[in-house]
């Protein structure tokens, strides 16, 4: 077998094509830098947050005990449907992503102050029992005839309905 200068440089080419595209993979997927994001990922702290919206697989979380309370979220389709991702459900977020479901018996803080509302209705109400109860206004009869009084309009049967080809 007779190796041609043409052979070797189309095994050169080849060489040299292959070489970069391994190095173009190695680029896109550097397997240290991502171990490391996972590692500084795992340094922050579980928060729990409520999902308020979902539009498309972006998703809004508010989050609690942080300064800035709402945080949009992007996940895939598939972890959407997995979870099974909607308005009010609560969810655990650390590191800029929902990492699962929390449980929905924990209460979840909100914005108004329920307590000062709840005091507020009750002491109306113990105010209510205090007054004197008013006797309950009841109109009288009209004794009135010297206005006519209008006669029932008569209410047609309903039309039968249309036949149709069903």
């Amino acid at each position: 077998m007779r190796i041609t200068p043409l052979s070797l440089l189309a095994g050169a080419a080849f060489t040299l094509a292959a070489t970069a595209a391994l190095a173009e993979v190695a680029v896109a997927n550097p397997r240290p830098s991502v171990q490391l994001a996972q590692v500084d990922d795992m340094n922050e702290p579980r928060l729990r947050g409520i999902v308020r919206s979902v539009v498309g697989n972006q998703v809004l979380v508010e989050l609690e005990r942080t300064e800035m309370p709402f945080e949009w979220i992007g996940m895939s389709r598939s972890e959407l449907g997995a979870l099974n991702i909607m308005g009010g459900t609560p969810v655990y977020v650390q590191g800029g992503r929902i990492i699962g479901l929390a449980y929905r018996g924990t209460p979840t803080p909100r914005t108004s102050d329920f307590t000062s509302r709840t005091q507020a209705l009750w002491a109306d109400y113990e105010r209510s029992l205090n007054e004197p109860n008013a006797p309950a206004f009841t109109p009288a009869p009209s004794t009135d005839f010297s206005q006519p009084v209008p006669a029932p309009v008569p209410v047609a049967p309903p039309p039968a309905p249309i036949q149709g080809l069903w």
